[in-house]
């Protein structure tokens, strides 16, 4: 993986999940996910990491923690 984005809660044990998806355009995916800071944090999410795959630069692997 290629890390992109991280601001995981390092205190503390957390609830969380990971997710990978294929995108056709992960520059406008990665925009539309930044906006949704808000959305996220309304529902519970306190950190997140994003990654891409090294083989599959279009597959996106999320890590969300949760409160």
């Amino acid at each position: 993986m290629t890390p992109v984005r991280e601001s995981v809660v390092w205190e503390g044990e957390h609830p969380s999940f990971v997710i990978s998806h294929r995108v056709a355009d992960f520059d406008h995916w990665l925009e539309r996910y930044d906006a949704g800071g808000d959305l996220q944090r309304t529902h519970g999410i306190i950190g997140h990491a994003v990654n891409r795959s090294l083989d599959q630069p279009s597959t996106v692997i999320v890590y969300h923690q949760a409160d």
